[in-house]
């Protein structure tokens, strides 16, 4: 058996990775392959069937997933001094840091085998960030 997953890179990458190998050391019987894309990346290996899972911080407009908040994070965007060269700093420009979920989601159209649906309640609610 395999599960294919598809990780947005803005996630929490390295709490994600920690969460996994402890689930897949407990069913070594089952392959994991991981992909890592940006932007839409996940969600459009998700829809393409190419992926069972996807992480990521996007999912507007999907009708058809099933969506899974795994933990709120803080975005904090980082930018090039070069980036206000020659431009008036006002509030607008200034970018501040937002609040982010990420989400576990999966296409509601592919059913999901027993170690899937395993990995789907044992996600729920157990991905913390600790300050």
């Amino acid at each position: 058996m395999e599960l294919k997953i598809s990780i947005d890179t803005i996630s929490l990458v390295s709490l994600i990775l920690k969460f996994l190998k402890g689930f897949f050391n407990q069913h070594p019987n089952t392959k994991l392959q991981l992909s890592f894309e940006v932007l839409n990346g996940t969600l459009e290996r998700l829809i393409d069937g190419e992926v069972d899972f996807a992480i990521t911080p996007m999912h507007e407009g999907l009708w058809n997933v099933e969506k899974l908040v795994l933990t709120k994070s803080i975005l904090i965007p980082v930018m090039h001094k070069e980036f206000f060269k020659g431009k008036k700093v006002t509030d607008n420009l200034l970018i501040k840091e937002r609040s982010m979920e990420i989400f576990l989601v999966h296409d509601k159209k592919k059913a999901m085998d027993p170690v899937a649906r395993k990995l789907w309640g044992k996600m729920n609610g157990e991905l913390e960030v600790r300050e």
